[in-house]
């Protein structure tokens, strides 16, 4: 007898009928089939395995599912077997808040950076004023000691002269003569030696250092020249040691004595004062050293 004919299947796979019951999918070749041995990679497998294994909609034959409905091979792997990534890009609101975040950053370090220039240069105008004190006090006890070195002459270095002030006034400050000279005046023309100085305070100006050469040819009718030594200069006091040397008094004007003598002070206080600051110096008078022969 003869047995009936079948319709022939994939070689090696079950019919239609028996692949609906156990759930298989088949998959349609399009092509012919190629006798021989399958095409291998370098590592052994079949040309478009890895294709099959990066593509999850994509099915294999006897895996026992299908893959989910989706569009052809070619959309979804891309032409290449690979599917492609979504491109990704920051919406509108994240970059608004990382503007905002960057805002914030920026303004803290600002302040940051200002409150340290702050405290840096808190203490910068009181360092600036004791040190311009410092140098004025020094100034002036460097013309003093210039002043007391032994002259030929036998005039007292340190003395009382009255002079004329630029304002109009006369007044008798503490005087001294520098026989040299001193470099920080501003002679209009050649510098003449023999300069008596005198040391005032003046309000409005500060502590004044007025100053004229004994070989002027007006020496005793011009008024002295006007040079500033300090623009804070506010005050300018004379201390006497009495009653025998136990007690110190302050006055604000030299002092004479019994017989109408003037008397010279022991030490000179300065004061400086620069806006809510306030600094007073003393300055010791040098005594001095007495008369040298004429050689």
């Amino acid at each position: 007898m003869r047995t009936p004919s079948r319709t022939p299947h994939t070689l090696g796979g079950p019919s239609s009928r028996e692949a609906a019951k156990l759930g298989l999918a088949l998959v349609d070749h399009t092509g012919p089939a190629v006798a021989g041995p399958s095409r291998q990679t370098d590592r052994g497998r079949p040309r478009g395995s890895s294709a099959l294994q990066k593509c999850p909609g994509a099915s294999r034959v006897g895996s026992g599912r299908a893959g989910p409905p989706g569009p052809p091979r070619a959309r979804m792997c891309g032409a290449h077997g690979v599917r492609a990534l979504p491109r990704r890009a920051f919406t509108l609101i994240e970059t608004l808040l990382s503007v905002a975040v960057l805002g914030m950053l920026l303004l803290t370090l600002n302040f940051f950076v200002f409150s340290m220039a702050e405290i840096w240069g808190a203490g910068a105008e009181r360092r600036l004023f004791e040190q311009h004190v410092r140098a004025v006090t020094r100034e002036v006890e460097t013309l003093l000691r210039q002043a007391v070195l032994p002259p030929l002459a036998s005039d007292p270095p340190l003395f009382v002269r009255e002079i004329r002030l630029d304002d109009g006034r006369r007044m008798s400050p503490l005087t001294f003569e520098l026989g040299a000279g001193s470099p920080r005046l501003p002679w209009p023309t050649v510098p003449l030696p023999d300069v008596v100085c005198a040391l005032v305070q003046q309000d409005g100006r500060g502590l004044v250092l007025y100053w004229q050469s004994r070989h002027e040819a007006e020496f005793e009718q011009a008024a002295p020249r006007a040079f500033v030594l300090s623009p804070f200069g506010a005050g300018l006091t004379y201390d006497y040691n009495e009653s025998d040397g136990s007690v110190w008094r302050s006055y604000d004007q030299l002092q004479r004595d019994t017989s109408g003598q003037w008397r010279l002070p022991q030490r000179v206080k300065l004061r400086f004062v620069h806006g809510s600051m306030n600094t007073e110096t003393t300055v010791t008078l040098p005594p001095a050293p007495g008369i040298m022969p004429h050689f």
